[in-house]
């Protein structure tokens, strides 16, 4: 099964954000093999911009980034994906540029706390704790 995981998953954990317990959960479910989680590029840059405006150096991002990379995937922004966020037509371009990113990786969930934000995307959008109580089984 494919998974994108979205930013706020990411940051919850990372900075122990309100609810990292079930970020953290989830991020866990796609680590047996056969399970392929992703993140985008925008996501991996967000992360170490917060990182570093938390006081962290160079070496323990680059540290925290080998930790992402022990998880997931990343996905890129060729233009045929950013043509796809702009025909999407979400409020919110971030958001829509994480469901064209979900989309050109194959991704069967979105892992999100913002479920509202990808009513309208083409890959199905949950909580970490929706995701969970469907997949659990699968653990």
């Amino acid at each position: 099964m494919q998974v994108f995981i979205d930013t706020n998953i990411v940051t919850d954990v990372f900075l122990h954000r309100d609810g990292w317990e079930a970020s953290q959960a989830a991020i866990e479910w796609c680590l047996p093999p056969g399970r392929c989680a992703w993140l985008s590029w925008p996501t991996v840059a967000t992360l170490a911009y917060l990182l570093e405006s938390r006081g962290y150096g160079p070496r323990d991002i680059e540290a925290k980034m080998e930790v992402v990379l022990g998880w997931c995937s990343i996905v890129g922004a060729p233009e045929a994906t950013l043509r796809t966020a702009i025909d999407f037509h979400f409020d919110d371009f971030e958001d829509a540029m994480q469901a064209a990113f979900a989309e050109s990786c194959g991704a069967e969930a979105i892992v999100t706390r913002n479920v509202t934000d990808f009513a309208s995307s083409p890959v199905p959008a949950m909580t970490p704790e929706d995701f969970l109580a469907r997949f659990a089984r699968e653990l």
